[in-house]
């Protein structure tokens, strides 16, 4: 009956066992490791690559010739117009 008295009845055990671990699991399985890690980053990482890929890409466009530049313009004038339907 001491140690009962002691403890408080166990109160503070109980609820650390009961709500309290059972919480912190779950939040560090779940929230960090699946939606921080996987979702958040991956969205973020996945943004990133792309961006940098594509980047790549028109690095390539940049020839510092305004000819080029002209014929670029005159590509995408080309391809608004096949593209985009006319408006009346």
């Amino acid at each position: 009956m001491y140690a009962i008295l002691t403890h408080k009845y166990y109160i503070d055990e109980i609820y650390n066992a009961v709500i309290v671990w059972p919480l912190l699991e779950g939040s560090r399985e779940f929230l960090w490791k699946f939606i921080d890690m996987l979702v958040i980053d991956g969205a973020v990482n996945g943004i990133g690559s792309v961006i940098r890929s594509s980047a790549r890409g028109l690095r390539h466009m940049q020839s510092g010739f305004v000819r080029t530049y002209a014929a670029w313009i005159l590509a995408g004038g080309v391809i608004i117009d096949c593209v985009v339907p006319e408006v009346k």
